[in-house]
Formats: structure tokens, C-alpha cells, sequence
């Protein structure tokens, strides 16, 4: 009798104990509000709003409600383009987003956007207007992928510094910390390491068994006239990201609303 109590017990708390076989998700789609049904990009702000950029628009999500910012023509300081592809939420509240057509800035106490696009025979301006992935550094540096290279945005004078020398291909599309203070950078043509004191390129070699895995990138090579090449060791490992608190969606912590209650 003893036993069978003891295992109708620890079958009861397996039960309770919910596991990624049983844990179930509630979905959000465009008939709860939101602007459209692919959800590219996501960042909660420090004011916890919840933000999701879409193929028509940007959506702020409140917990109980949505918000969709698009493009309005003649309206300079509307967000320049209703295809989100990045996002980036900043410490004193604001929002980096990128498009498929530029660079926006938006201010939360304004509600306006500032658009940053390429200018002709301006050095100093976004190479390319398609936006793949934003990223701030350790050091408080914003960078920007692109079609056009990886840039880094300069406060003090509202333009952009680029790097592509060194870019077999220069259509830059994600990007991570390293465990100190570079950068990778993964291309079209393969994953590169950028230094963070020189700024320079390596082309990223996995060892031992893994040696040639990365697209791109050649297994070996013995020729003194080829460029440094960044070796790690297998697997690759990425920088761990800052510690955050992971939050169950029905927690999510929303400026004045009342969050919605959790699925049943």
C-alpha cells in the first residue's frame, strides 16, 4: 500500500510539471490587431512595451492592444518604410528600426520617427538602404548591417562610419559579440571576425573536424599573400549575451494595462 501511494504521488507531480512537450503557447495574429502575420523582428522597450515588426508595419503591443506605425506619405517624420527587418530597443527608451528601405530612429516622447537613407556622394551616409540587423556593442556602439557593409553609427554627428575592406561580399546579414570586444559578422560569403581595435576583416576557420563547415570559407590554406584568418576552436562559440530574466508572455510587464491572462 505504502508503495503504491508513494509512485500515484510522484505520477501526480510529473504530471504537474510542465515540459516542453506540453507547454503551450498563445499566439497573437491579425485578428487579435496585429498589422500582419509575419513577425520578422521583436524588442520590448524599457518602458516594456512590446514591439513587432512585420511586412506591413510596426506594431506596439500593450498587452491587451496593438499600435501600428507604417509610412505616411507627406509626413516626413513617419517611419520610412513599412517592411521591418530589425530591431533594436535602447536604453533611454527609444528604438532603433531597420527597413527595407533605411535606418529609423524612434523618439517614444514624440511618437516621431528620424529617418536615415543612403545620400549620393556622401561617404558619410547609410551605404545601402536595406537594413539586415542592428547591434550595440559593449562599448555603446551601434552598428548597422546592410546590403552595403557593416556601418557604425556616430552620435555626434548624426552620420555613419563603414567598413568594407575586407568584405568578400558586403551584403551583411547578422551579427554577434565575441567573448571580448570584436565582432562577427556573417555575410553572404561567408562568417567574418572583425577586430575591434584595427577594424580589420579575418575570414572565421572552424578547427579540427569542423574545419571548412563555414560557407565560404576555404578549409585550409598555406599561401602567405591570403589575409589573417581568425581560427577558433570547434564548435564556434559566440560571446554569451548580457543576462536578461526570461518572462512568460503572460508576465510581460506593460506600462499601465493590464497584461492579458494566461492561456488555460
Amino acid at each position: 500500500m505504502w508503495l503504491a501511494c508513494v509512485c500515484l504521488l510522484l505520477a501526480s507531480t510529473a504530471r504537474a510539471q510542465p515540459t516542453p512537450e506540453t507547454a503551450r503557447f498563445r499566439s497573437l495574429t491579425d485578428a487579435d490587431g496585429l498589422s500582419q502575420l509575419s513577425a520578422l523582428a521583436v524588442a520590448q522597450d524599457r518602458d516594456g512595451f512590446l514591439w513587432i515588426g512585420t511586412q506591413v508595419g510596426l506594431n506596439r503591443y500593450d498587452g491587451a492592444t496593438f499600435r501600428t506605425f507604417i509610412r505616411q506619405r507627406g509626413k516626413p517624420d513617419s517611419i520610412s518604410e513599412h517592411y521591418i527587418s530589425a530591431l533594436l530597443s535602447d536604453a533611454d527608451g527609444s528604438l532603433w528600426v531597420g527597413t527595407l528601405n533605411g535606418l529609423n530612429h524612434f523618439d517614444p516622447k514624440t511618437e516621431s520617427f528620424t529617418s536615415f537613407l543612403p545620400r549620393a556622394d556622401d561617404a558619410h551616409s547609410l551605404p545601402h538602404q536595406k537594413i539586415n540587423a542592428l547591434l550595440r556593442d559593449r562599448a555603446g556602439s551601434l552598428w548597422i548591417a546592410s546590403d552595403g557593409g557593416l556601418s557604425r553609427y556616430r552620435p555626434a554627428t548624426h552620420d555613419f562610419e563603414t567598413f568594407v575592406d575586407g568584405l568578400a561580399d558586403r551584403r551583411v546579414q547578422t551579427l554577434t559579440l565575441d567573448d571580448a570586444a570584436g565582432l562577427y559578422v556573417g555575410t553572404a560569403a561567408g562568417l567574418l571576425h572583425q577586430d575591434a581595435a584595427s577594424h580589420a576583416f579575418a575570414p572565421v576557420l572552424a578547427a579540427g573536424e569542423h574545419a571548412g563547415a563555414l560557407r565560404g570559407v576555404p578549409s585550409s590554406t598555406t599561401s602567405t599573400d591570403r589575409p589573417a584568418r581568425a581560427r577558433v576552436s570547434a564548435p564556434l562559440r559566440p560571446a554569451a549575451p548580457p543576462p536578461t530574466t526570461t518572462t512568460s508572455y503572460s508576465s510581460l510587464r506593460m506600462p499601465g494595462r493590464v497584461a492579458p491572462p494566461a492561456p488555460a
